[in-house]
């Protein structure tokens, strides 16, 4: 009951404050939405959700499933009208936090002793959901180029293809280095895309100003090469272990009909 009622609680606290805010709002326009109710609003909203879910999923699925669930806010800062310096921030910064989720969730199914099929599901769904969305979402702005987006989603296509057919066959291929750089990379630049605009960084020794859409833009394409070659890598260790087994299987057909000829 006490789970119900906070639950419910902080469900019904996030629609008042995004609801509510939005009529204060209008009616005193000095007031910014999205700082001072539509934030806080989503957050309230997320955290009841995620009560609501604990009764069906552990911990680490749970902060699975608000990575997914804090990419919406994402794409509304990222809107026309409402996208400006100080929402590339809040942007940056909510991927940034969903990043984080990423590791925690991984550290407490493995501390926790909770892994499940259900999170081995989830968690590339996830990662892939918040990257690929975002991706797709900065193509009207111009902050990245179509052709490079395409790129990447055919490799994600290709990628869970040949996963499901490694799975099928039984065999499990662990991501590679070059997998594991594609996404610190990506990450990265992501995060520098979001913010994109120029700001002076000081460096301590000197001060230099930094384009973050530029920055972004080149451990972007920088993720892009290690997108190709971790493919490329990936695809010729599934062909190679399929090869294998299929000769182990031949060759343990033909001793079979050898022994029963014998």
């Amino acid at each position: 009951m006490f789970w119900k009622v906070i639950t419910y609680f902080f469900m019904a606290l996030g629609v008042i404050v995004m609801g509510g805010g939005g009529i204060w709002s209008f009616i005193n326009p000095q007031f910014n939405y999205i700082l001072c109710f539509l934030l806080p609003g989503y957050f309230f909203l997320i955290v009841g959700v995620s009560f609501a879910l604990r009764k069906y999923f552990d911990l680490p699925n749970i902060l699975t499933i608000s990575r997914m669930l804090s990419v919406p806010l994402i794409l509304i800062m990222l809107l026309p009208g409402i996208y400006n310096r100080q929402t590339a921030i809040l942007a940056c910064a909510i991927f940034c936090l969903s990043s984080v989720t990423d590791i925690l969730d991984g550290f407490l199914a493995r501390r926790m002793a909770v892994v499940s099929n259900m999170g081995k599901f989830l968690d590339p769904l996830a990662d892939k959901l918040v990257y690929l969305t975002i991706l797709v979402a900065l193509i009207p702005r111009h902050m990245v180029p179509m052709w490079l987006v395409l790129i990447v989603l055919i490799r994600e296509l290709f990628i869970t293809g040949l996963r499901t057919v490694a799975a099928g066959e039984g065999m499990i291929i662990a991501a590679s280095r070059g997998g594991k750089l594609k996404t610190m990379f990506a990450l990265t630049g992501m995060a520098a895309l979001l913010v994109h605009h120029t700001y002076v960084v000081d460096f301590f020794v000197f001060k230099l100003p930094v384009s973050f859409h530029v920055l972004g833009l080149v451990l972007t394409y920088i993720s892009l090469f290690f997108c190709i070659t971790s493919a490329l890598e990936y695809t010729y260790r599934v062909v190679k272990a399929l090869t294998a087994k299929q000769k182990t299987v031949a060759e343990s057909n033909n001793e079979g009909a050898l022994n029963g000829a014998g």
